[in-house]
């Protein structure tokens, strides 16, 4: 019973404050319809992202290919959409 407490202590210690600037990194296959919906998604989500500020990587097998970027996230709720909007995405495989 005593792991609770400090469960809860170290969740609160790590509480985001916003505004704040998340990073994000987005695996997916290595297709052309990834790029395109996570680019769509990140309009739709209005996250002011330049597309130069997105650094896009192949994988060793040149199998997946990953985004990574960072955004400034106004509220936990505007991270959790978009978080839910990317990995409902069936191109989409992990987000990070």
């Amino acid at each position: 019973m005593e792991d609770k407490p400090q469960i809860n202590r170290v969740q609160k210690g790590l509480e985001l404050t916003f505004p704040c600037d998340m990073p994000m990194k987005v695996i997916g296959l290595n297709i052309i319809e990834f790029e395109e919906a996570i680019m769509m998604i990140i309009e739709r989500q209005a996250l002011r992202i330049a597309k130069e500020d997105i650094t896009s990587v192949l994988s060793r097998n040149e199998t997946y290919r990953s985004m990574s970027f960072h955004f400034l996230a106004e509220s936990r709720e505007q991270v959790d959409d978009f978080y839910r909007e990317l990995t409902s995405n069936p191109y989409v495989k992990w987000v990070l």
